[in-house]
């Protein structure tokens, strides 16, 4: 009986650590005394961040709620580890994450993906397996002259992750989504 309620407990605290430097999604949590970094921007909902490893962390709340963290690489940067996953950007590919997570996850039908004249930019959801209602999305890009036509998932590298509540990216981004056939929660 101890050893279940020992592995019930270690669970839950591990489920719940989903955070990004400390702030969790749906927290109340006083930002500015959480973040290692120079604040360059603020306003009444979203504070961004340089941090001390020279890339950019934002959050975003909404009535003193935390509902949405992105974490964006500065390309070039060697402080490539994000502040989630042990992916690393500029180095990670789109195919590894969808390796490591068993699914190709979810796309919002009109925001799938951004296209310029020189690059290719997706953005992929997976819903984590978790108490909350957290989403990760990643952000992967490469140069549209090095994609080779049949492995896309293999040319686009981690650029950004984003933690965000599954209901606030609804309301944000559409409720139209495109699943994988074989869809499944990801644990973190």
């Amino acid at each position: 009986m101890k050893t279940i309620l020992l592995l019930l407990l270690s669970f839950s605290v591990t489920a719940t650590d989903i955070s990004m430097m400390g702030i969790k999604i749906n927290s109340t949590a006083d930002v500015k005394n959480l973040v290692a970094g120079k604040l360059i921007k603020s306003d009444n909902n979203v504070s961004k961040y340089k941090t001390a490893d020279g890339n950019y962390f934002s959050v975003t709340s909404e009535d003193g709620v935390v509902k949405y963290m992105e974490n964006d690489w500065t390309p070039g940067n060697t402080a490539n580890t994000p502040l989630i996953t042990d992916f690393k950007f500029g180095e990670t590919t789109l195919e590894d994450i969808r390796k490591t997570f068993g699914t190709i996850g979810y796309s919002y039908r009109n925001r799938s993906y951004l296209k310029s004249e020189t690059d290719l930019t997706t953005i992929t959801c997976f819903e984590i397996d978790s108490p909350g209602s957290e989403i990760l999305v990643v952000i992967a890009k490469a140069p549209i002259k090095d994609i080779a036509k049949d492995e896309v998932p293999k040319s686009l590298k981690l650029e950004a992750v984003i933690l965000a509540d599954k209901k606030y990216l609804d309301e944000l981004w559409g409720k139209k989504k495109t699943f994988d056939p074989q869809y499944k929660k990801i644990k973190l």
